[in-house]
């Protein structure tokens, strides 16, 4: 009988740089935000993408000092939620882009079995 694959290590055992469910708030919320602007003819994108900057921001903050890596500064935190808040605000989607790649391997999300075809 062949040996069973190891499973693989839970997320928040990964040490990145973005915790995964920050990774995922981050190319969720950019994909909900701007992803049918051209339905609205981009009268709204302005409006988008502050609210898109707040929410993200807010989120990335709390999973970050909940979740994240436990020697981590609010400092650091900081940084970290305004930089992912200024990806997901930028006013069209990252996900196909070197940026929604960024976000993929900072976070680990490309680590995990369901991305995998």
């Amino acid at each position: 009988m062949p040996p069973e694959n190891p499973p693989a290590p839970a997320p928040s055992s990964w040490e990145t740089f973005y915790h995964p469910a920050s990774g995922a708030l981050i190319l969720g919320a950019d994909l909900l935000a701007f992803g049918g602007e051209l339905a609205t003819g981009f009268l709204d994108t302005l409006l988008v993408a502050l609210a898109t900057f707040a929410v993200v921001f807010a989120g990335v903050w709390a999973i970050q000092r909940r979740w994240g890596q436990p020697t981590e500064s609010r400092r650091a935190t900081f940084c970290k939620a305004f930089l992912g808040s200024f990806l997901a605000g930028i006013p069209f989607p990252i996900a196909g882009t070197v940026f929604g790649t960024a976000v993929l391997f900072l976070s680990g999300l490309h680590r995990l079995r369901f991305l995998k075809g």
